[in-house]
């Protein structure tokens, strides 16, 4: 155990990650369900309310861009351990 301090950094932002993206990926999974009924919302949108809607929309869209290769760098990462599904790399 007197390694452990070593890998705790680690642990604590896979744990970060686990932890901050749970109920995220839950609303994520309610609001895809109803994605028909957002995008038919946005047909009636104009002017101010379209620029709004478009402005967060963006944001979003760079925000996830940049979250997924990240995430993805991540799990690549944690492939690479070798520990996963049983594996044991030492």
């Amino acid at each position: 155990m007197e390694h452990m301090k070593d890998v705790f950094p680690y642990l604590w932002l896979l744990n970060s990650h686990t932890n901050s993206l749970l109920e995220p990926n839950e609303l994520t999974r309610e609001l895809l369900e109803g994605a028909g009924d957002f995008r038919a919302r946005l047909g009636a949108l104009d002017g101010e309310e379209l620029d709004y809607v478009r402005g967060d929309l963006s944001a979003a869209h760079r925000y996830l861009t940049e979250t997924m290769a990240l995430l993805a760098r991540l799990e690549e990462s944690l492939k690479d351990t070798g520990l996963l599904e049983g594996g044991d790399k030492g």
